[in-house]
C-alpha cells in the first residue's frame, strides 16, 4: 500500500476514544480504538461500517490532564475486518499540531500515570 496520498506520517497508537457520527448526536457514540495518528488524519477500530463522507466527532485527550477536546474528521475509508470489525480512516478538519500528536501518542500511557 501506498502512502503517498496522506499529508503527514501515520504514527502506530493504541488508545481508546471516544466518538459518534456527526449528525447521530451523542446517543450514537461509542468508545473506539484509536490506531493510529497523524497530524491530518486518524485510523479508528470501530464495531460499526461508517461509510466514506461520514462526519465524525472524536473526544481526543489532546492536552495533559485536560478534558477531551472535540474534534471533527471525515471518513476516507471504512475497511472490515476480521472479527466483525471495521478500519476507519478519516481525516481531520482541523490538522493537529505536533505536540497535540505527541499528546495523544504519550497518553497512550497517560491513564496510568498516577499509579
Amino acid at each position: 500500500m501506498s502512502d503517498e496520498r496522506r499529508g503527514a506520517a501515520r504514527h502506530l497508537a493504541d488508545l481508546r476514544v471516544t466518538c459518534y457520527p456527526a449528525a447521530g448526536g451523542l446517543g450514537a457514540g461509542r468508545v473506539v480504538r484509536v490506531r493510529n495518528v497523524s497530524r491530518t488524519g486518524i485510523g479508528l477500530v470501530v464495531d460499526r461500517h461508517w461509510g466514506p463522507g461520514t462526519a465524525l466527532s472524536l473526544g481526543l485527550p489532546l492536552e495533559q490532564g485536560a478534558a477531551p477536546r472535540t474534534c471533527r474528521a471525515r471518513v476516507v475509508h471504512a475497511t472490515a475486518q476480521p472479527g466483525g470489525c471495521f478500519l476507519v480512516g478519516c481525516t481531520f478538519e482541523a490538522p493537529l499540531t505536533d505536540q497535540e500528536v505527541q499528546v495523544l501518542l504519550t497518553g497512550q500511557s497517560w491513564d496510568r500515570e498516577g499509579g
